[in-house]
């Protein structure tokens, strides 16, 4: 339990800290992945600051019992961390908690500064996307021209494969069969993005970028 303690501590040693992690984690790239991150990730916050404090108050577990706490919500966060982020968040939040606890630091102060910074680096977070917003709906006219291009590219040359002046080369035409498909998945996600967010006045008519891709 010592040592599991002091691992706690020197990860928590400034609680500045949390709050540069936290604000590196909600700096999402656009509209609708930074808002449903920070969202989720508060709400993961408090729902775990509040069920650890619980715990800790009604069972008031001992050392064994917060170090098999630590490990399982440990695994929790590890498991739920690309499914589902706020459920992540949660155990993330609860690890802490019960970490805090074993180097002496009382629940309710390690789930109040967990929230607080937590919510700290999502308000960061969120003005700074006001002041510099970065549109999907700027990268769209680019991204399909980029796509309509290499499958232009990958139909001339599966064309001139089927010539009878020279055997194909099958692969560079693999290659840039692969390249055009990439180009294409990355049209339809800033598309998907595009959607997503509100109407901008230079972003090409959602009907008709939907039906290019």
């Amino acid at each position: 339990a010592r040592w599991v303690a002091s691992v706690g501590a020197s990860l928590w040693s400034a609680s500045g800290s949390c709050t540069r992690q936290a604000l590196a984690a909600f700096s999402r790239a656009d509209f609708r992945d930074r808002f449903a991150f920070s969202s989720g990730r508060v709400a993961g916050t408090v729902l775990g600051a509040a069920g650890a404090t619980a715990i800790a108050y009604v069972f008031a577990p001992g050392p064994v019992a917060l170090v098999v706490l630590v490990l399982g919500f440990v695994w929790g966060a590890y498991g739920f961390g690309i499914p589902n982020y706020s459920a992540a968040s949660l155990c993330i939040t609860g690890y802490v908690v019960f970490l805090m606890t074993l180097a002496g630091v009382p629940e309710a102060t390690a789930a109040i500064d967990r929230i607080i910074y937590t919510v700290i680096a999502g308000a960061l977070a969120l003005c700074a996307y006001a002041a510099w917003p970065t549109w999907a709906a700027t990268e769209v006219r680019p991204a399909i021209a980029a796509a309509l291009e290499t499958q232009s590219r990958y139909m001339g040359a599966l064309l001139a494969a089927y010539a009878p002046s020279s055997p194909p080369d099958l692969k560079e035409l693999d290659e840039i069969r692969a390249s055009a498909r990439l180009a294409r998945s990355n049209s339809e996600a800033v598309v998907e993005r595009m959607l997503a967010e509100p109407r901008s006045r230079s972003a090409m008519p959602p009907r008709t970028a939907v039906g290019i891709v």
